[in-house]
Formats: C-alpha cells, sequence, structure tokens
C-alpha cells in the first residue's frame, strides 16, 4: 500500500503544480499593473509643464542630466497623466522623435496599447487592448506603412477578422497608405 500512496502523491502533486501555473499565466494576463507618477519619482531631470486644476501634474519632461547632475536640453522621455496621476501615455524621445516603446493606459491603469517608434516613425508590433485587458488588435509596422498579418479580436477575446495589409488594403485607417487608399491625404 505504501509504495501506491507515494506515487500516486506524486502524480497528484505534478497535476496540481501544472494546473496552478497555467492558471496564474491566464490571470496574469489581465493583471492590473497601475503606472502611476511614483513610477517617476526617482528619475533626475523633470519638468512638470502642465497642471491641473488641483495642482496634480498632467505632462511631465524629463531632459538627460550630466555627470554634475545638471539638466540639459536633451530631451529623453515624455509622460502625461489622468487628474489621479495614473500614466496615460509614456515613451521614450531621441533627437526630438518618439523611439522605442510607448505605452497608453487607460483611466484604470490597464494597459491600452504598446507601439514601438525609431526616429519618430513607427516600427515593429502595435497591439491595442480593450478596457477587460483582452486584446482588441495587432499587427506589424515597417517604416510608418501596416504591413503583413493583422488580427482582430472581440471583447471576450475570439478572433473575429485577420487581414494582410497589402498595397489595396485598408488596415490600420491611420498610416500613409491607408489615408491614401481613404482618398485622405497624409
Amino acid at each position: 500500500m505504501k509504495r501506491l500512496v507515494i506515487p500516486l502523491l506524486l502524480i497528484v502533486s505534478i497535476v496540481c503544480s501544472v494546473s496552478c501555473t497555467e492558471k496564474k499565466k491566464r490571470e496574469r494576463k489581465n493583471t492590473l499593473v497601475v503606472r502611476t507618477l511614483d513610477d517617476y519619482a526617482d528619475m533626475p531631470g523633470g519638468v512638470v509643464r502642465n497642471i491641473y486644476a488641483d495642482s496634480t501634474p498632467r505632462d511631465i519632461y524629463f531632459y538627460r542630466v550630466d555627470e554634475q547632475g545638471n539638466r540639459t536640453d536633451e530631451l529623453v522621455k515624455e509622460v502625461h497623466c489622468y487628474e489621479n496621476s495614473n500614466i496615460y501615455i509614456e515613451g521614450d524621445i531621441k533627437h526630438s522623435e518618439r523611439d522605442g516603446v510607448w505605452n497608453a493606459y487607460f483611466k484604470n491603469g490597464r494597459l491600452q496599447a504598446t507601439q514601438t517608434y525609431k526616429e519618430g516613425v513607427q516600427v515593429g508590433e502595435e497591439r491595442v487592448y480593450y478596457e477587460n485587458g483582452n486584446l482588441m488588435y495587432k499587427g506589424q509596422y515597417d517604416n510608418g506603412i501596416c504591413t503583413g498579418k493583422w488580427e482582430f479580436f472581440d471583447e471576450s477575446g475570439v478572433r473575429t477578422q485577420s487581414l494582410i495589409a497589402d498595397d489595396t488594403t485598408i488596415v490600420c485607417r491611420s498610416c500613409p497608405k491607408c489615408l491614401r487608399l481613404m482618398g485622405k491625404s497624409s
């Protein structure tokens, strides 16, 4: 009997461990990670440009700080906030242009969109989410033009449409190619 119990307990332990790990992965996808001004409390070089009526910062610009601790004129990051001090949008700046990953958030702190820029031009994957945390759509940009496969989802996470962003298909509705196809100038 003892020989049977130990392997049985081991199997139950493994099944529970795998099950719990999968549950944690599903929960992590919709976890709220609220970004607030506190995340930037220790970052030097910040200048508040605009405030709300209650004196809460609305727009903060961060400048490079030199070796002596002096703020330079080189802008390196922008952070824009809601009145509740949660971050609305944040990202890095290089040579006065968006550069790197930019994230936008809903007022409740959940991620709304993530985009990547290089020298002010959108590149790489863009992901946009519903307020419940589920993916609304994802697609790729190449040198500011939507390209490749784009997938669209309903609020429950079910894929509703898949498009290939070729020279004749309107997909993102905002890049120069899509604007031209819609008869609008960019």
